[in-house]
């Protein structure tokens, strides 16, 4: 694993300094101030909603009305779920199975080593297997693409500079990533393990390791930083339009300079079991209760905790309205602007650890009443 001093020796001194001083949005993605992250047409496309991990569903229609909800519940998904092309998509380190989301009927599986839910796009469910990134017919389940890495592969893929490049986390430590057209393979080794699907926007990719480091690199592996967050097993970084979010355990939750990896803020109260949410103006985080952050300066904004229950679970932004699971084994939806309770949903034992949400269609992972792992499949 290299040094700070040998990670910056990768492109000079020079070189690092001039990335950081130049706009890292000159790729031509035209993404717009208002909407941080990657938009698809439609559905959940990868474990945080987009490449960027926002788990923010914009332009959804959240659902409404939860007397008039199916529930169907489906095998476990260990991390989470995404939802694409009339399909659910759920992972246990096994399996990757695909249901109809219409009917749940099982569509089609196929032998993964991810724990984490296949990434889909182009029509493609790409999910590792050992050392290869496999990509199979999201309809079908036929395997039409494959690629092979120099270790195995432990995420699926963030893809970025408009689905030209995708970018995994190796078991040995690498990041790594591989042209979609070109298949050239490039790896730049971190200090301490990657656990987490990278994020990625615009030209850079960012990776957060179990010892508490951040980097980010552009999609071609030039590294641009690294910063020391000091702490423990950091989850899946949300990137926006001008800071990188980060959150571990013990209490750490931070906003970095997208461009400098320098620190705007940092809080160490609460935050850092889940996943976060970003819809541009609130970082939300799950750690007891759901809280919503200021993004200009990490305040609590507004906060739900129910007095019999705890909120241990990834929430997601769909339209005006947070999803997000309860201990108690309740759904609940909550306006996104107040965070008052606009429904909830009793579901089983247990609602975590993650939520997905499209049009009129909410995944949860948990657990049943009997304590069995179960996926959640509730929709209008």
């Amino acid at each position: 694993m290299p040094s700070r001093r040998q990670f910056l020796a990768a492109t000079g001194a020079s070189a690092l300094a001039a990335t950081a001083g130049c706009s890292l949005m000159d790729d031509g993605d035209g993404i717009r101030s208002d909407y941080p992250g990657v938009s698809f047409e439609d559905g959940w496309r990868s474990f945080g909603h987009d490449h960027a991990n926002t788990r923010f569903a914009r332009d959804a229609t959240p659902l409404s009305d939860p007397e008039t909800a199916s529930v169907v519940e489906q095998p476990p998904s260990w991390t989470g779920t995404t939802i694409a092309d009339d399909r659910v998509f759920v992972s246990d380190d096994e399996w990757v199975r695909a249901f109809d989301t219409a009917s749940g009927e099982l569509a089609w599986r196929a032998e993964t080593t991810g724990k984490f839910p296949p990434t889909v796009f182009d029509g493609v469910a790409y999910t590792p297997t050992d050392s290869e990134l496999r990509g199979f017919d999201a309809d079908s389940g036929d395997l039409v693409t494959r690629v092979e890495f120099p270790a195995e592969v432990v995420t699926p893929p963030a893809v970025s500079n408009r689905n030209r490049r995708l970018v995994v986390a190796l078991a040995d430590g690498r990041l790594a990533g591989v042209g979609r057209y070109d298949r050239d393979v490039w790896t730049r080794s971190v200090w301490g393990n990657l656990v987490t699907v990278p994020a990625t926007h615009g030209a850079v990719t960012a990776a957060a390791t179990a010892t508490g480091e951040v980097y980010v690199f552009r999609t071609d592996g030039t590294p641009v930083w690294r910063t020391n967050l000091a702490a423990r097993d950091p989850q899946a970084p949300v990137i926006g339009d001008e800071r990188v979010y980060v959150n571990g355990h013990y209490g750490t939750l931070a906003a970095l300079s997208r461009r400098t990896g320098e620190v705007v803020w940092k809080h160490d109260e609460g935050a850092g079991w889940r996943a976060l949410a970003l819809d541009g103006r609130h970082l939300y985080s799950g750690t007891g209760a759901l809280d919503a952050h200021s993004v200009e300066t990490g305040e609590v904004v507004w906060s739900y905790g129910p007095e019999d229950a705890n909120v241990r679970c990834a929430p997601a932004v769909a339209g005006d309205t947070v999803f997000v699971g309860r201990d108690d084994g309740v759904l609940a939806a909550l306006d996104r602007e107040s965070g008052d309770e606009t429904w909830t949903l009793a579901l089983g034992g247990y609602v975590g650890p993650s939520v997905a949400a499209t049009d009129g269609l909410v995944v949860a992972t948990g657990y049943d009443d009997g304590g069995t792992r179960t996926t959640f499949v509730v929709q209008s």
